[in-house]
C-alpha cells in the first residue's frame, strides 16, 4: 500500500483550522496511518508537495481546488515537454487524492473524495482512475490546470472574492455570502468598471472566432466556480476539455442566464457557446488575465491550451460514477 502522507493548507476556505488539525492528529495513530504535514505558505506548500511525492505513495491535500493545483505544478513543473506516456510512466507507485476543504471543491466533489475515510479506504482497495490534465502556455510560460481554466468574469470574480475574503473573515466562512451574494455583487462591479466584455481571437483546429466574452472557460471537469455545470456528460476522464464561450453583454442577462443554468434549464441556453476538442489558441487584443482552479496568471495576450490525456493518478471515492479502468 506504501506511505501516506496528508498535506494541509491551513488558509484553504477559511474553516475551524485548530478542531480540523485536532481531528487529523488523533485519526493518524489509527490504521491505516498516516504522517501529517501543515503548510505555512504557498512557497513552504509547493516544497512539501515535491519532497512528499519523492518519500510516499500517498499524498492527500487538504485544501481546496487551488491547493491541489499548486501541489500538482509543483511536482509536474519540468515535465511539461514528455508525452503524455512518459508522464505516466513517472507517477507509477503514486496515487494523489483531494480532501475537500476549500471554497468551491468542484474537483474533489466530482472524484466523490470529500471526507478523509472516503480517501484512506481508496488507498486501502486501490482505487485510483488516471486523470486528464489541462496544459496552458501563458504568453509562453507553462502551468497546468486541473478543473479548468477561464478568461473574463473567471478572473475578475475571483479576485473580488479573495479581496472580499481577506477583509472579512467571519463572513467569508458562509457560502451563501462568499459565493452568491458577493458572485452577484462582483459581476456588477466587472460590467461597471469595464473589465468584461473581453475581445478575444479563439482558435481550434480550423475554427476561427471574434468574440468579446463575458467568460471563456475551457472545462476538463463536469462544473465550475462551485458546482456550475454548463453542459452534462463533461468529466475529468473523458479525453477532451471543453470551450465554453459566454457572451452575455450586459450584468442582467449574465446574471439571468446563471440562474438558468443553476435551476437546471435548457442545455443549449441563449449566450453560450460549446466547443470540444484537445488544443486550442486564444488572442487578446488587450491584456486578459487567466484563473486556473483559483489561481490567476499575470496580464497576458497569448494563451495555448492543450489536454494531457489519463497522466494523473487519483483516487476516488465509493460514489464515484465514471468507470474508466483502473491504474
Amino acid at each position: 500500500m506504501g506511505k501516506t502522507t496528508v498535506i494541509l493548507n491551513p488558509g484553504a476556505g477559511h474553516q475551524n483550522t485548530g478542531r480540523f488539525i485536532e481531528f487529523l492528529q488523533s485519526r493518524s495513530r489509527r490504521p491505516p496511518p498516516f504522517d501529517l504535514r501543515i503548510t505555512r505558505s504557498r512557497s513552504h506548500l509547493e516544497e512539501v508537495a515535491r519532497s512528499s511525492f519523492r518519500e510516499y505513495s500517498n499524498l492527500i491535500l487538504a485544501g481546496g481546488d487551488s491547493t491541489f493545483a499548486i501541489a500538482v505544478n509543483a511536482i509536474l513543473r519540468g515535465m511539461e515537454a514528455h508525452p503524455e506516456t512518459e508522464l505516466r510512466a513517472r507517477f507509477h507507485g503514486k496515487r494523489l487524492g483531494i480532501l475537500a476543504r476549500g471554497s468551491a471543491n468542484d474537483i474533489a466533489r466530482e472524484l466523490g473524495t470529500e471526507s478523509l475515510d472516503d480517501l484512506l479506504q481508496a488507498i486501502g482497495e486501490k482505487r485510483t482512475r488516471p486523470m486528464d490534465l489541462g496544459l496552458m502556455s501563458v504568453d509562453g510560460h507553462p502551468l497546468w490546470f486541473l478543473g479548468s481554466a477561464s478568461i473574463g468574469l473567471g478572473a475578475t470574480v475571483n479576485r473580488f472574492i479573495e479581496g472580499f475574503k481577506n477583509r472579512h473573515p467571519r463572513w467569508s466562512r458562509f457560502p451563501l455570502v462568499r459565493h452568491t451574494l458577493m458572485g452577484m455583487v462582483y459581476i456588477g462591479k466587472s460590467f461597471r468598471q469595464g473589465r468584461v466584455p473581453v475581445p478575444v481571437i479563439l482558435e481550434e483546429n480550423d475554427r476561427h472566432l471574434e468574440k468579446n466574452v463575458t467568460l471563456l472557460v475551457f472545462l476538463n471537469g463536469s462544473t465550475y466556480g462551485g458546482g456550475l455545470r454548463f453542459f452534462p456528460g463533461t468529466h475529468l476522464f473523458d479525453g477532451q476539455l471543453t470551450a465554453v464561450m459566454v457572451d452575455t453583454p450586459t450584468c442582467a442577462r449574465t446574471l439571468g442566464l446563471a440562474f438558468r443554468i443553476m435551476a437546471g434549464g435548457s442545455r443549449s441556453p441563449r449566450g453560450i457557446q460549446r466547443f470540444p476538442g484537445r488544443q486550442f489558441s486564444v488572442t487578446g487584443t488587450v491584456p486578459f488575465t487567466v484563473q486556473y482552479d483559483g489561481e490567476i496568471t499575470e496580464p497576458c495576450r497569448h494563451l495555448q491550451v492543450r489536454l494531457k490525456e489519463a497522466v494523473l493518478p487519483v483516487l476516488v471515492g465509493p460514489g464515484f460514477e465514471f468507470s474508466p479502468p483502473l491504474v
